[in-house]
């Protein structure tokens, strides 16, 4: 019994062994978390125009947009245009973006009711930390899947944000 038991688990191991070998061959890697993402940056064109314009550009996909710094400068002039931080509420408090709110994304179901009475067309801007950080990537994914189409994430975040603005 001991010895099937032991052959059993060396079956299931190089199994596992020599599918991973094989998946790497072919295709390169194997995504133990979600795969680097090409970034598409948004063309300023989907950004600053009207509604009724971006409405027959936005991605009809669940893909979502980066958004520059730059581009950052230009949509904080627009008081249409939210930005939400979805970071932890003690990093927020520590700094944020001007105007923006606070949304943590590991919380975003206690955000529900206030978030369905929004305009799905309402342009908004998700940041978190910056770099690595995923939780802006996560609340925009979120927000989709609730039929905002005009959701764009800031990559740079609060790292980029408090390194380059100064007031």
């Amino acid at each position: 019994m001991r010895n099937a038991l032991l052959r059993d688990i060396g079956l299931l191991l190089s199994s596992a062994i020599l599918t991973a070998i094989l998946y790497q061959v072919s295709f390169g890697t194997i995504p133990w978390i979600r795969p680097p993402e090409s970034e598409m940056i948004a063309p300023d064109s989907l950004l600053f125009s009207t509604s009724e314009e971006s409405a027959l550009t936005s991605t009809s996909d669940n893909s979502i947009l980066t958004v520059t710094y730059d581009q950052v400068l230009k949509l904080l002039e627009d008081p249409d245009v939210l930005f939400i931080d979805a970071r932890p509420p003690e990093e927020y408090a520590q700094g944020h973006i001007d105007n923006a709110i606070n949304i943590y994304a590991l919380e975003f179901e206690e955000h529900i009711p206030d978030i369905l009475t929004w305009d799905r067309d309402k342009r908004i801007v998700v940041y978190c930390s910056g770099g690595a950080c995923e939780l802006s990537h996560d609340l925009a994914q979120d927000l989709k899947n609730f039929g905002f189409t005009h959701v764009f994430v800031y990559t740079g975040g609060w790292e980029e944000w408090s390194q380059k603005h100064h007031e």
